[in-house]
């Protein structure tokens, strides 16, 4: 299992991870309100972006997570950004669909609508706790990772 070691983040976490032979270091920064300032480090230099959804959340969480994931995307990916990270491929992850009561598929699609034309993404979903999904989404980032490097 890719994650069996990961729990719920109550602070920053440094996972050192290989998939696909190829090592790397993911750092889980968390979304609760007070550890986002965090996102924001401009000492971050990040090879891959991966913005986990709560696939479970309600209408007010999810215009919560747009507002949020506009902030990412302008930091990471805008015009003004001093990041200059406009090839590093992003990952939008919908997590929880072991919980979600019917057709999970349309969830990230109506959250995450207008992302900027030029960023490499992937949408997909997953079951952290029931590890599905995990291992293919992940993949996807890995090879692009490869692709830049």
């Amino acid at each position: 299992m890719l994650f069996r070691s990961v729990k719920p983040t109550l602070g920053a976490q440094i996972h050192r991870l290989i998939l696909e032979n190829t090592k790397f270091d993911m750092y889980d920064l968390g979304g609760q309100d007070r550890l986002r300032e965090v996102w924001y480090d401009k000492k971050f230099n990040p090879s891959g972006i991966v913005y986990v959804v709560d696939c479970t959340g309600d209408a007010e969480y999810m215009k919560k997570t747009w507002n949020e994931f506009s902030k990412v995307a302008a930091f990471y990916y805008g015009e003004q950004s001093t990041q200059n990270l406009s090839q590093i491929p992003l990952l939008i992850l919908g997590n929880k669909i072991d919980a979600v009561k019917g057709d999970y598929r349309y969830i990230l699609k109506n959250v995450l609508f207008d992302i900027k034309k030029g960023i490499k993404y992937f949408m997909g979903y997953c079951s952290a706790k029931e590890n599905t999904g995990v291992h293919e989404n992940f993949n996807w980032l890995i090879g692009e990772i490869v692709k830049i490097a």
